[in-house]
């Protein structure tokens, strides 16, 4: 097998390195503040992809080497794909069926605004639809993110403030997720949200 380049191995270690507080600062702006709905709805699936492969990192031998990881988690290895990671994840009890069918519903949009040549939106009708079947936003405890209302201007906060808004919803699902996987990975803190039946991911 020949070897990767350095410049795709430094490209690999650069998406996997631990962000400091102002990158994700500046993640959060890109996140929240993205005009394009293409852009955002791309971003957070794609976020939320590297938060599970952390998940499911936390689960491998200590002393895994570099080799046997990329053949893990690296191209052409066993959890390379979206789909293998929640699949994976699910297998492993680390998600329960109700993230694992959010997870899916992130995935099949990422993909649809990733590969349309058409114009849509969060509000596009098949798209909508999809985003009302979202779990998340419906599950006791889950609340629109502050974060996300502050930085919108003042204008746009009534309607972002709207659980039912597709846009909305799938902000909320990503977020609490992302979220949710960081309190199951790193373990409960003080001022860390208390969940129902200690489900961080039911």
């Amino acid at each position: 097998m020949p070897k990767t380049p350095k410049y795709i191995e430094k490209l690999h270690q650069l998406i996997r390195s631990e962000p400091t507080p102002q990158q994700i600062e500046n993640i959060e702006n890109e996140l929240y503040l993205s005009s394009s709905d293409r852009a955002a709805a791309i971003m957070w699936s794609s976020f939320l992809e590297v938060g599970l492969e952390r998940l499911l990192a936390c689960m491998l031998r200590n002393d895994l080497s570099p080799d046997d990881r990329k053949n893990v988690f690296g191209f052409g290895g066993a959890l390379n794909s979206f789909s293998s990671k929640i699949v994976m994840a699910y297998a492993l009890k680390l998600i329960g069926p109700q993230t694992r069918f959010d997870f899916d519903q992130i995935k099949f949009l990422r993909n649809v605004f990733a590969h349309s040549w058409t114009s849509i939106s969060f509000e596009t009708p098949e798209v909508s639809a999809v985003c009302d079947q979202l779990k998340m936003p419906d599950t006791p405890q889950t609340y629109v993110p502050q974060a996300y209302l502050s930085k919108l201007p003042e204008s746009q906060r009534a309607a972002a403030s709207d659980i039912n808004h597709p846009k909305t919803r799938f902000i909320t699902t990503c977020h609490t997720i992302a979220y949710r996987m960081l309190i199951a990975n790193r373990g409960v803190r003080p001022g860390d949200s208390v969940f129902p039946d200690d489900e961080p991911l039911p």
